[in-house]
């Protein structure tokens, strides 16, 4: 019995249901996320988000599988999908059950036809596993799986572009794919033989992710499909869809690693059981022998002190005691002067997506307000986001806001100062959902670029001067022109 059971009312209802996500992590970094309808919400969902290399950054690379089931010349599409203002297909409406143990599974009733659609995540390899079993029908029924492709970092979206690949390549009883040619190859295979793939490369377009519009962010994308699995099925028959970034050996081999798999996972039965089994996914194994703890799911990353303060429950109390000792382990090699900080996949990878930030050169606009967010690397922002600008102007006000200046001045009085102020950018980005470049508030002493810690510790004496109480002020600016222009820039600062 499972603790967590959904019925057909519950189900059918999308204010319910597509309040209700689902999670399940590979162990070293991937997981796939969805709405227990399989109805993406947010550009975090999809069935395979995994690491394609040691930066600690994870990509979509499978979206979504949708099933239709084709019985007397007519189909039916199981999925459930929002585009703009609308839901196309509406397969929720023929799911009557879904439960939680041991692995996700789904029961779809088509007229007489039942088919029931399990969910699994192979631990420690990238690899995604689906079976569906065909368990009743009452005359010739095929079954057709049709993948969405998005190839792109987690916190970006997509659109219908010239560069992808769109073509499918022979491999074992299915095809590889790779829209891009940085990522690795995509093989999807299926455990029957004689399954049939028919190529049609197509855009799907405009995608819609309700909590991503929710939250103020753009949430429109589109999808790539390279074609369709087709095979007929009987009754009691079932057949393996398999989405992993190594080729499977043969179909025996696809059909033997889902068996071993779901024989190891535990049955969520109670709430204690349910517990333990979401404590366990966020401690996860990279290669290099570091062992990790995510902060949270799906957008956040690796922090020293979210894994200090949550390790003791989800490794001692379960008796995980290795996993205990190599985090620490892991924790201790990324020590810097002294200090537990998040990891160095984490600076790298904010490193890369700021441009090479503590690197480059930072330009100097005045401006009253945090409008826009840039840096010199050539690149400017798409984000438009309230949500997300307020966020940022909150994380940076004392660098960002024309009200504050001084503060911005004094990070600048020194050259250690200066490396702090940009490690403590990189730091922000690595926390920021989406790509942002920094723009420095207004009035900053520079010299051919970058900051000057001489002309910046006597601007911030002046500044310091000019919001002195007037009887300590007066007749105390070493250049008038100096203050008038700061007492201009506090006056108009709103």
């Amino acid at each position: 019995m499972s603790a967590l059971t959904f019925d057909k009312s519950e189900l059918g209802n999308l204010e319910y249901s597509l309040q209700r996500e689902m999670l399940s992590t590979d162990r070293i970094g991937g997981y796939m996320s969805t709405t227990i309808v399989c109805c993406n919400t947010r550009r975090y969902h999809g069935l395979m988000v995994a690491p394609i290399d040691d930066s600690g950054r994870t990509y979509v690379l499978l979206s979504s599988l949708d099933e239709t089931v084709v019985q007397h010349d007519q189909t039916f599409n199981l999925a459930l999908h929002r585009f703009k203002g609308v839901y196309e297909p509406r397969g929720h409406k023929y799911i009557t059950d879904f439960e939680y143990t041991p692995t996700p599974t789904i029961t779809y009733r088509v007229g007489g036809v039942i088919l029931k659609k399990e969910m699994l995540w192979i631990h420690k390899r990238t690899q995604l596993m689906i079976r569906y079993t065909l368990v009743d029908a009452h005359s010739e029924t095929r079954l057709r799986l049709r993948p969405f492709l998005a190839f792109r970092d987690k916190h970006a979206l997509t659109h219908a572009n010239m560069e992808a690949d769109g073509h499918s390549y022979p491999a074992v009883n299915g095809v590889k794919c790779r829209l891009y040619g940085s990522f690795p190859w995509l093989y999807l295979q299926t455990s029957k033989p004689g399954t049939e793939f028919v190529p049609a490369p197509d855009w799907y377009y405009n995608f819609e992710y309700l909590q991503d519009l929710a939250r103020g962010y753009e949430g429109h994308e589109d999808l790539m499909t390279t074609g369709y699995f087709e095979t007929e099925l009987k009754k009691g028959e079932s057949i393996i869809f398999s989405a992993s970034l190594d080729e499977m050996g043969s179909t025996k081999t696809i059909e033997e690693v889902f068996a071993a798999s779901i024989a190891r996972r535990t049955h969520k039965i109670d709430f204690l059981s349910c517990l333990e089994h979401s404590a366990r996914q966020f401690v996860i194994r990279r290669p290099g022998g570091r062992t990790e703890v995510i902060a949270g799911y799906p957008w956040h990353g690796v922090s020293g002190r979210q894994s200090f303060v949550a390790l003791p429950g989800i490794t001692l109390l379960q008796e995980h005691k290795e996993d205990c000792i190599d985090v620490l382990d892991t924790e201790v090699r990324n020590m810097r002067d002294g200090m537990f900080a998040a990891t160095a996949s984490a600076a790298v990878a904010a490193g890369e997506r700021m441009g090479s930030l503590p690197g480059a050169a930072i330009s100097v606009v005045p401006r009253r307000r945090l409008c826009s967010v840039k840096a010199v690397t050539g690149a400017t922002s798409s984000t438009s986001s309230p949500i997300a600008k307020a966020k940022f102007r909150r994380r940076t006000r004392f660098l960002a806001l024309a009200r504050r200046p001084w503060i911005a001045a004094s990070t600048a009085r020194s050259s250690c100062a200066l490396k702090r102020t940009e490690q403590r950018l990189s730091s922000m980005a690595s926390r920021m959902v989406g790509s942002f470049f920094i723009e420095l508030s207004p009035f900053l002493p520079v010299e051919s670029g970058v900051f000057s810690a001489p002309a910046g510790a006597a601007w911030w004496r002046s500044a310091r001067r000019c919001r002195a109480p007037a009887h300590r002020r007066a007749g105390s600016y070493p250049d008038n022109n100096t203050a008038a222009r700061f007492r201009g820039a506090w006056a108009q600062a709103p």
